[in-house]
């Protein structure tokens, strides 16, 4: 479900990037920004919970 998400949205960047009249470089670079980003938050979420259980699992 994410990785259709994901792509539906870089579609949508892209589709609207196009109708700007933005080059291709220019929209490189700005979805490498933006997965730049995306890797950061997710590094910091893993670091975050190392080691620890997942708060949504039921304890027994």
């Amino acid at each position: 479900m994410f990785g259709f998400l994901f792509a539906y949205g870089i579609g949508r960047v892209y589709a609207r990037q196009k109708a700007r009249g933005t080059s291709e470089n220019e929209f490189r670079a700005l979805l490498r920004g933006r997965h730049i980003w995306i890797l950061v938050f997710g590094a910091v979420r893993a670091l975050c919970r190392c080691g620890r259980a997942t708060s949504w699992a039921p304890t027994a």
